[in-house]
């Protein structure tokens, strides 16, 4: 499954709880539906297989404990870092999205371990029906003469058109979108004068064309935003 990364999440803190041990925290504040992986990751200065791990996942509020595990980071010898996946674990929460993550790792110093979140979503083929629902740039392999413009349009004869599609339901907060954006996403469900987004094109290019005039003659414009390359929730 190829996956793509959405955020990163650093640890808001590091403590040493006895010689052998320390403590990271990580805020945890995002919806699991749209997710396919929760990668937690440490890099470590060492190189055995394995470093066992205690995960405690809070209440954010209340920090009450809802569960605790104890398993194993396990290392990746071609990205050398070790890793271990969360979301099955946050997915027993029910969508929780106001936690905290504590993990506790031995034999370690806070000099000798950085720890973050990778947050993923799957990378849907272009088959996958569910792809239609999400705002982005499509293309269209298209001709001038079936078109009925081949005697306008002389270069090229065929082109790819390039348009945005989707909807913009759900938008998961991440860089490319601001937070005004996420708000009125979740907002224009729930309030009907609170205007819906639309997935309208977000940046353009010129492209050139060589166009017959009225009077026949042949020439070649430059044609102001004619390629569509990134799509927005607007």
């Amino acid at each position: 499954m190829s996956l793509i990364p959405i955020s990163t999440i650093h640890s808001t803190n590091c403590l040493q709880i006895n010689i052998q041990q320390i403590q990271t925290t990580f805020q945890w504040s995002y919806s699991i539906e749209s997710l396919s992986s929760i990668e937690l990751i440490y890099h470590i200065n060492s190189k055995i297989s394995f470093i066992p791990i205690e995960i405690s996942i809070k209440h954010s509020q209340t920090l009450n404990e809802l569960f605790s595990i104890k398993t194993n980071l396990q290392y990746d010898s071609n990205r050398d870092f070790y890793s271990i996946d969360l979301y099955n674990y946050l997915l027993r929460l029910n969508n929780r999205n106001n936690l905290i993550l504590q993990i506790i790792l031995s034999n370690q110093t806070c000099q000798t371990s950085h720890g973050y979140v990778i947050i993923s979503s799957k990378r849907l083929s272009s088959n996958d029906s569910q792809l239609i629902t999400k705002c982005r740039l499509k293309t269209m392999e298209i001709n001038f003469e079936e078109l009925g413009l081949a005697d306008l349009i002389i270069r090229p004869k065929e082109y790819t058109f390039t348009y945005c599609d989707g909807s913009c339901l759900n938008i998961i907060p991440q860089q490319q979108s601001s937070f005004r954006t996420f708000l009125q996403s979740i907002l224009s469900q729930k309030h009907s004068n609170i205007p819906q987004l639309n997935c309208h094109p977000s940046e353009y290019s010129d492209d050139n064309f060589l166009l017959r005039q009225t009077d026949g003659n042949m020439e070649i414009y430059p044609i102001k935003n004619a390629i569509v390359k990134q799509c927005a929730c607007l």
